[in-house]
This record gives C-alpha cells, structure tokens and sequence, in this order.
C-alpha cells in the first residue's frame, strides 16, 4: 500500500505526517470513502471483552484523531479502534514538534538522541489535546452511525484537573468523559491512567493505586456494564510493587488492562548535546519500549491469577509491535489481545497484515472458535 501525504490532487491514504502540526493532522484526515475496504480471513476469531472479532491487532489511543481518521483505519481491516483522548473542556497540543524520530537503548538513567529521519521509535510531545466536548460528542455520534456493526468503537478518556482538585473531583471529572463516550455511541471505554507528557495528577495516577482504584469505580458507576480497560505506564523495578498494589486495586472494576503507555526519558539534540523539550522527559512510544513492555505483560499475567480468581480481566498488549512475531510474543507473556500505534503510522496496513497471518496459520493465540 502506498503511503502518501494528501493534497488536493492525491487522495490516496495518507497516515499521520510527523512534520506538521496536530491540527492539521485533524484536517488532513484521509478521505475513508476512497479507501477499498478490506477484511482479515477469518481462520479464527478472537476476544476482545467479550466481542468476537476477526483482526486480533487493534489501533491503541494516539493515530485516530477524529471519527475521519477512524473510519479510514477500519477500512483498511481494524476491528477494535481507539479514539483518541478526549477531556470534559478543550486543550490545545502542545507545540512542535509533537513527534521526533529517536534512536539508542532506552534505560532509566540514559538518554535517547534525536534523528532528523524517521526510525521505528519516537518521542511523544501532544499532551492530551482535546477537542470541545460538544463536537467531539457530535463526532462520535456521527462516527457509530457511519461504523459498521462488526466494528468496535473504544474511546479513551482523561481528567482535566485544576491544580485543587482532590481525587474526588478528579474521579468526577473522569467520569463524566466516561459517561457523555457512552452516551455518544462509544462500545468501550478507556480510562487514560498514565501520560508521560503531563505532570498533572491526571498523568500520573498509575502509580497511586487508591486513587487509581477510586478514578475506576466512579467510572464504572457512570458507564454500567460497558466494557471498562485502565491504561497504565510503566513500572520500574523500584515501583513494580506500587503496580501489584494498583492491579490488586482495579480488579473486579475494570474488564482490561492495558500496558504500556509509552516510558519516559529525556531527549538529547546529537548535534549539541542539549536536551530537547526543555530537558524535560518526553513518552517514547515504537520499537524501543518492546521488550519492556512483553516483560510488563508476563509480570502482570502472574501476578493476576491469584487476584482475578475467575480469570475475567483480560491484558491487552501496547508498544513496540511491528509484526507477527512480535504478536506471538505478547500472546506468549499472557496478553489477550493487542494494539499498535506507532507501526499503525509507519504502516498503516501492518495490524490487518499480522491479523490475516494469524487466522490463516494454525496457532495457539487464544483464539475463539
């Protein structure tokens, strides 16, 4: 599949440009209706809380922006689609650059450098932008409708807390985004636990499984049985009982967890030597945090035997996937189901591709028969 930037006289698909702004990326949403509809062969279908789906490689928070860009994906064959995060007030992106191509071996005390070409891996600089909540309700109204049935619509969610809120207020404001997705047409929703991007508690709550645990069940309030996935960050090996604790916490509310939200590190510029974003940490999101984030999965798959007793929570996998194999893997660590981002960008077609080598080859990937 030719992936190409669109103008007016190309109307090819065209995934997220790196080198232009957020908003408009928003405008330049590929045009869905041209786009030939494909289908994963379905050899196996698989859960996905609950839903039987043919592409067991769905698109995480992050590439679809609005119901266009979504509606374009799931032409090309996705079955579980996330829109991205949205909040109860707008917030503008951060400025540019929002995505920077990065290379090196990502650690807690190293750095990571900066590339003026695309590699597989990048830092992550939006900060949760969100449209008003009057039009992206409207956009999601529209989106269900023009989404066929088969088709799974998650919406993830976040706060937007003043710098006063208690935990209360910020379950409240969470809830509420919970409650105005479902009413607009969303079949799931996310609760966005962890941003790397932002220092507010809203980014942050992963590592405070009380608060965590009161964000989830104020939710789970608003939204009834609709399936209800966490979102968490990643735990490094001084935090990994805070993430015991915060699994121990969810359990019995929330029907997914999903892992990893990108992990953090600093920036170098390789031409001066200067931390880039002001020195300040930025999400790293692609190849890099692959290997990280299988281990996660495998930590918390044993870890959730003996908490989720009736095996009801599923693991849904995120980060670093490029491929078939790298699927396998996660299925392997305990993941139900995963999701790309970054590979979704770099190659639009790369979730349909691994679901179609999957149904067609005989394997033990946790298929529904």
């Amino acid at each position: 599949m030719k992936i190409s930037h669109r103008n007016d006289e190309q109307s090819s698909f065209a995934s997220y440009n790196w080198k232009l702004s957020y908003e408009e990326n928003v405008q330049l949403a590929p045009l869905q209706f041209e786009i030939p509809e494909t289908k994963v062969p379905v050899g196996h279908e698989w859960d996905f809380l609950g839903r039987r789906v043919a592409c067991p490689v769905g698109i995480a928070a992050g590439p679809l922006l609005n119901g266009n860009w979504l509606l374009s994906y799931a032409r090309l064959g996705y079955d579980v689609l996330t829109y991205k995060t949205v909040r109860s007030v707008a917030r503008a992106s951060y400025k540019m650059p929002n995505l920077v191509p990065v290379t090196g071996k990502l650690s807690q005390q190293g750095d990571l450098h900066a590339q003026q070409q695309l590699t597989d891996s990048w830092a992550i600089s939006f900060g949760m932008p969100s449209l008003p909540p009057d039009q992206w309700r409207r956009d999601l109204e529209r989106t269900r409708k023009l989404l066929s049935a088969e088709k799974v619509l998650v919406v993830s969610v976040v706060a937007s807390p003043m710098d006063d809120w208690s935990i209360d207020e910020i379950a409240d404001d969470y809830a509420k985004c919970a409650r105005w997705a479902i009413e607009s047409g969303a079949d799931c929703v996310e609760v966005n636990l962890s941003c790397p991007n932002v220092c507010s508690a809203d980014g942050q709550l992963y590592l405070h499984p009380h608060a965590s645990e009161k964000v989830v069940k104020r939710v789970r309030t608003a939204i009834g049985n609709a399936p209800l996935i966490a979102k968490i960050g990643y735990y490094w090996p001084q935090d990994i009982e805070v993430g015991f604790e915060l699994l121990k916490a969810v359990a019995g509310t929330v029907d997914a967890l999903a892992m990893t939200n990108c992990i953090t590190s600093r920036i170098m510029d390789p031409l001066d030597s200067t931390g880039l974003f002001d020195g300040q940490t930025r999400g790293i999101g692609g190849r890099s945090i692959f290997g990280q984030s299988v281990e996660q999965v495998a930590m918390f798959n044993k870890w959730k035997l003996p908490v989720d007793s009736e095996r009801r929570m599923q693991l849904i996998g995120v980060g670093g996937i490029a491929g078939t194999e790298d699927a396998k893997a996660y299925w392997a660590a305990g993941a139900n189901f995963v999701q790309i981002a970054t590979a979704a960008i770099l190659d639009p077609s790369c979730g349909p591709r691994i679901g179609s080598e999957l149904s067609t080859a005989s394997s033990d990937n946790r298929p529904v028969t």
